[in-house]
């Protein structure tokens, strides 16, 4: 079977380039135990030690990823020969889950890996553990990334989360219920910067996958009176995206929002839910809107 040198990925005979990296694909390297004769085939990581050494490799073979055994340097350390490049964040959650950190010397020149020592590091931080360069890597091991997932979605860097978002979307129903436990506890926080990244990566999740079950309607109730207008906005939003209808009530009173961002949102979110336009648009006069919320909560039976 054919295997990316790069990324991995298995594929069907007949193919010759990974659609990903554009590179030749090669047979499967752990075949026959061997790896590729080619040196720009094959990563080699200096690590402290051979158990170190060791564990690595277990890791990477239990991940589909193919080493030789590790040998020893001039350095009085020990070389792990991988075949192909690791994707960063399979690299990164080997980091994570052995606790291994880059030793560096007095100048910042990396040197080799070592065992996390909490009285000299840094704690590691799970959050930084999506890229793009993993978004394929974490799909294929859903099982294995869910809890970086959660961790990335409540992140405060704006980029990570939308990855995490794409990723969950590609993952399917689990990723679907994680998201709803992730927005329940991002709005708990009140955190008004995790939250508008949060809100506008559901709301793009629910557009492209559909309605998602298991609304956190207390939580989502707190951003709908927040004090900061654009997550009043984006909290209509989301409702409207996730298809949450019971909370058609709680969106009504933003048709009388002070701001006009939110009256517009709030406004697409009802006719979203309820498939009903009255005709609401924020320059109109006090009084017709007044008028057109009477007539929404006649519709939904206030």
């Amino acid at each position: 079977m054919p295997v990316c040198p790069s990324c991995q990925s298995e594929y069907e005979d007949g193919i010759t380039v990974c659609v990903d990296c554009q590179v030749e694909l090669g047979g499967d390297p752990t075949a026959d135990g061997n790896l590729s004769d080619d040196p720009s085939q094959v990563s080699v990581v200096e690590l402290e030690s051979q158990e170190l050494a060791l564990e690595l490799a277990q890791w990477l073979g239990a991940n589909s990823f193919a080493t030789a055994p590790p040998e020893p340097s001039d350095e009085d350390t020990f070389l792990l020969a991988i075949q192909g490049t690791l994707p960063g964040a399979a690299w990164q959650k080997a980091c994570l889950d052995l606790r291994i950190v880059q030793e560096k010397d007095e100048d910042g020149f990396p040197l080799y890996y070592r065992r996390f020592d909490p009285e000299r590091d840094r704690p590691v931080d799970e959050r930084s553990l999506l890229g793009e360069k993993g978004l394929a890597w974490l799909v294929k091991h859903p099982e294995e990334s869910l809890a970086e997932i959660r961790a990335q979605l409540l992140a405060g860097n704006a980029r990570w989360r939308a990855v995490a978002f794409q990723v969950v979307g590609e993952i399917g129903e689990p990723g679907a219920e994680t998201l709803v436990d992730v927005l329940r506890e991002g709005i708990a926080t009140a955190r008004p910067r995790v939250l508008k990244g949060l809100l506008p990566g559901f709301s793009a999740y629910c557009e492209r996958r559909g309605a998602v079950p298991g609304c956190p309607s207390d939580e989502i109730r707190t951003g709908l009176t927040h004090d900061d207008a654009e997550i009043r906005r984006l909290c209509a939003l989301a409702i409207g995206h996730a298809g949450w209808k019971e909370l058609a009530p709680d969106v009504l009173p933003l048709l009388l929002d002070p701001e006009p961002t939110v009256q517009e949102e709030a406004d697409e979110a009802l006719i979203h839910l309820c498939d009903v336009d009255f005709g609401f648009d924020p320059s109109m006069a006090s009084e017709d809107k007044e008028r057109i919320v009477a007539a929404w909560r006649e519709h939904l039976g206030q």
